[in-house]
């Protein structure tokens, strides 16, 4: 195995959970940001260094919102992981913030990717 493959196995490992790699991500994009611009700002600079890091975290954020986890995880990940505070607190709350995060990335990668795609709006994002 070399270099590469060495940096990259933990990455692939988390790819293979969904709810860890989209931990993971918000956490990294999202925890910090003083809002959605803010967060696209960083998404942008990121998809200018590596685009894939981006579509692996769509594509992570997708397969969540496909099959669900268990009641009040989605909600402890926007809150918690991503450390967005949301009107609606619930994993329903929940599940809108992240349809609209992935329509943020998907913008930000500058392409509309295969997976769900959303026309959720609420106010003030």
């Amino acid at each position: 195995m070399n270099t590469r493959d060495k940096l990259q196995a933990p990455l692939r490992d988390t790819a293979q959970n969904p709810l860890e790699a989209t931990a993971k991500f918000l956490r990294i994009f999202f925890s910090d940001a003083d809002g959605l611009d803010d967060a696209r700002i960083h998404l942008t600079r990121m998809a200018g260094v590596n685009r894939r890091t981006i579509a692996d975290g769509l594509a992570a954020i997708e397969t969540l919102l496909a099959d669900p986890p268990e009641e009040g995880a989605l909600s402890y990940l926007v809150a918690v992981e991503a450390n967005w505070p949301l009107d609606d607190p619930s994993d329903q709350g929940a599940m809108i913030w992240l349809l609209e995060i992935t329509n943020l990335i998907r913008d930000v990668l500058g392409n509309s990717q295969t997976g769900m795609q959303s026309t959720v709006t609420t106010e003030g994002s």
